[in-house]
């Protein structure tokens, strides 16, 4: 019974030390295939390109992420434009506007002969002035080239004029948006002194032409 025992152990441990020897074998064949590989031509470039994409991997995340958080659509940057462009809303005040005295802008912008125009991109002004008459029609055929340079959602419809007392020698005449121009109707009367809110739109021989869209 002990030579059976013992020539089963020796089998078994035959078979580990082969087992062994297998494994050392394919460990001796993978330590060479390596060596093989870091001794090679192929290494440097290989691990050059690894270590670049890896780089470009870490430095590009944050700037996608910031580019994520701040993208916009087209529609969302053509409202905020539009918003930091807009008249003002009836009733309310636009810190886009920049004041004026016009005891001075108008003759400084007075064209010299009669029938000479200076076209530009209008500005938005505020201005105190008096009424001096009331809405009335006017036509409206200069305005086609000042239009065309203003944003297209900013765009008063006009088909009126106002009056306006600056404190010069004459009257200016002004147009006036259309929803400014009945708000006005209702609520003023000859005389009466407001801040206006208007767009420059062109000079010609008697001085600025405005397009008034708001006053408070």
């Amino acid at each position: 019974m002990n030579r059976g025992m013992n020539g089963e152990i020796g089998n078994e441990m035959g078979r580990e030390i082969g087992s062994h020897g297998n494994k050392e074998d394919k460990t001796g064949r993978i330590d060479s295939l390596l060596a093989a590989f870091f001794d090679s031509e192929f290494f440097v470039p290989i691990a050059l390109f690894l270590a670049a994409v890896l780089l470009i991997a870490l430095f590009s995340t944050p700037v996608m992420a910031e580019q994520a958080g701040n993208s916009q659509t087209p529609a969302q940057m053509a409202t905020q434009t539009a918003t930091r462009t807009a008249a003002p809303s009836e009733g309310s005040v636009s810190e886009g506007f920049q004041a004026v005295d016009l005891k001075e802008m108008v003759p400084n912008s007075r064209m010299p002969q009669a029938g000479q125009h200076a076209y530009f991109t209008p500005s938005p002004v505020k201005f105190r002035a008096r009424l001096a008459a009331m809405p009335r029609p006017v036509k409206t055929e200069l305005l086609k080239k000042s239009m065309a340079l203003m944003n297209s959602g900013t765009q008063p419809r006009v088909s009126q004029a106002i009056g306006i007392d600056y404190g010069g020698d004459k009257a200016l005449l002004a147009y006036i948006d259309n929803a400014a121009s009945a708000r006005l109707a209702k609520e003023l009367k000859i005389g009466d002194e407001r801040t206006f809110y208007a767009y420059h739109v062109y000079n010609f021989h008697k001085g600025p032409a405005f397009i008034v869209v708001s006053y408070e």
